[in-house]
């Protein structure tokens, strides 16, 4: 039985989904299956990233993954102000 290193989940949102991943064993073959599944994931759905402005790790990582910051949007649900990543095509 293989071990489970990460879990990703969806979050639809007006006309894409939000990407929610937890990473539980960092390894490069783990790194690897991200990235494949991403690529799965974005056949089939819009796939975006709310980043935190001061939220360096999250940028770093997602930039690592191919998103790029594309716009600035502010969440209804607690006032702050979020970058919007977008997956370089």
């Amino acid at each position: 039985m293989s071990e489970v290193n990460y879990k990703i989940e969806l979050e639809p949102y007006e006309d894409f989904h939000f990407i929610h991943l937890d990473v539980y064993v960092w390894t490069p073959a783990t790194f690897k299956r991200i990235r494949r599944a991403l690529q799965i994931l974005e056949e089939q759905f819009e796939l975006r990233v709310a980043a935190s402005v001061d939220n360096a790790k999250l940028l770093k990582f997602s930039k690592m993954l191919g998103y790029e910051p594309t716009y600035t949007e502010v969440s209804p649900n607690d006032g702050k102000e979020y970058l919007i990543l977008t997956r370089r095509r």
